[in-house]
């Protein structure tokens, strides 16, 4: 499924903190990176949030490397050679590494010998890379597509699909390693920029098992204490406004959605009582984003003053979410309180993919889920009278 995020939680991605150590031990790293000579590859640590520069060397015409790292707790370090994506090491006391790659393809082609918390990083990262690539190549099909909603609706299937097993498989690879740092790799993997895997509401399972297994395996860890207490702050921000609505919204069916729109406006979801309205939950960064909104254009102008279109949009980016609705001529109303996943309304209405929307009559009442194409079309000519 296409994913929604939490907000704050995710702020460190991959990031590790490690231990205030005593009694350190070596961890050697080396290797060879083919067709690298004079190129630089650098050795970093994470840390809470920023990664910490340890080593650097300059390859020679043999492409060999070798670094020393002084740890005591296993953690997070990287491999990192100018304009690639990193090689992403899970190292523990006393390791041996071997890694070999080729400057060329670096972190899609390297092997890595000696580091069993590595391996498993490794075997997560080449099943991410190519889910990545698939998706985008099923965008790119989608894009020529055109306006042709029946091929596209079999391409959203099979993306969705694919992601949905990749999600699977990474389930039972964080209960399988539960007591491996390796479960943080696999529980912050992002599809795309600021879009990640493990997203909805209730993902909440799989945050807790692994910030339990931290807390049991590795104690002193700061990233134990520090996903325990997002987790429960996201729990109890999202069970307190889940109250709120029910008050709030006592005389109505649907719980309130109250975000500002680009003039920092806010609008009500309520306002549109009356209407026949399409609730539509989305981001302008995830692919076929302007195809998606594309399509509800189309259905949009032929229903116009008889359907209003809310949007509330996942962006975190607000000058980007501006210049993509103004590329495609948007005349609804889009709110956004730029949280991007944390966004709670999100939460609320058990947003599991994007887009996503419901569809509520004049009533106040949703009649319909996940409605595009010529779907939407049979249920609004049904519902709008």
């Amino acid at each position: 499924m296409m994913n929604m995020k939490f907000g704050k939680i995710l702020i460190f991605g991959l990031a590790i903190a490690l231990a205030s150590c005593q009694g350190k031990q070596t961890v050697r790293i080396g290797g060879t990176i083919a067709n690298g000579n004079n190129l630089v590859v650098y050795l970093e640590k994470f840390d809470i949030s920023t990664a910490s520069p340890m080593d650097s060397v300059v390859l020679g015409p043999t492409g060999e490397f070798h670094f020393k790292a002084k740890v005591d707790n296993p953690g997070f370090y990287l491999l990192k050679l100018s304009g690639k994506s990193p090689i992403t090491l899970l190292l523990a006391p006393k390791e041996k590494v071997t890694v070999n790659a080729d400057a060329a393809t670096f972190d899609k082609s390297y092997t890595v010998e000696g580091s069993v918390g590595s391996l498993k990083v490794q075997d997560i990262y080449n099943r991410l890379i190519t889910l990545k690539a698939k998706v985008d190549s099923l965008s790119k099909v989608a894009k020529a597509e055109g306006d042709n909603q029946p091929a596209l609706l079999k391409i959203y299937s099979t993306t969705d699909s694919l992601i949905q097993a990749h999600k699977e498989y990474s389930i039972a690879f964080m209960q399988k390693n539960i007591n491996s740092l390796a479960t943080v790799f696999a529980l912050y993997q992002q599809i795309s920029e600021g879009t990640f895997l493990f997203s909805s509401i209730d993902d909440l399972t799989y945050y807790r098992m692994v910030a339990s297994a931290l807390k049991a395996f590795y104690p002193n860890l700061m990233i134990t204490k520090v996903v325990l207490n997002d987790y429960d702050q996201l729990d109890t921000k999202v069970k307190r406004y889940k109250v709120n609505q029910m008050v709030a919204t006592a005389q109505s069916t649907l719980p309130e959605i109250a975000l500002p729109n680009m003039a920092g406006d806010t609008v009500r979801l309520s306002s549109f009582k009356g209407k026949v309205v399409i609730l539509d939950f989305w981001t302008s960064t995830y692919p076929g984003a302007l195809l998606d909104n594309r399509e509800l254009l189309n259905i949009y102008k032929e229903f116009k003053g008889k359907v209003v279109v809310y949007q509330v949009s996942l962006d975190t980016d607000k000058d980007a979410l501006m210049s993509a609705l103004k590329e495609s001529g948007i005349p609804w109303t889009v709110v956004s309180d730029f949280t991007g996943e944390g966004c709670v309304a999100a939460h609320v209405y058990n947003v599991q993919q994007l887009p996503e929307n419901y569809i509520i009559s004049k009533k106040y009442e949703i009649v319909g889920k996940n409605l595009f194409g010529n779907d939407l079309r049979m249920k609004l000519k049904e519902i709008v009278g």
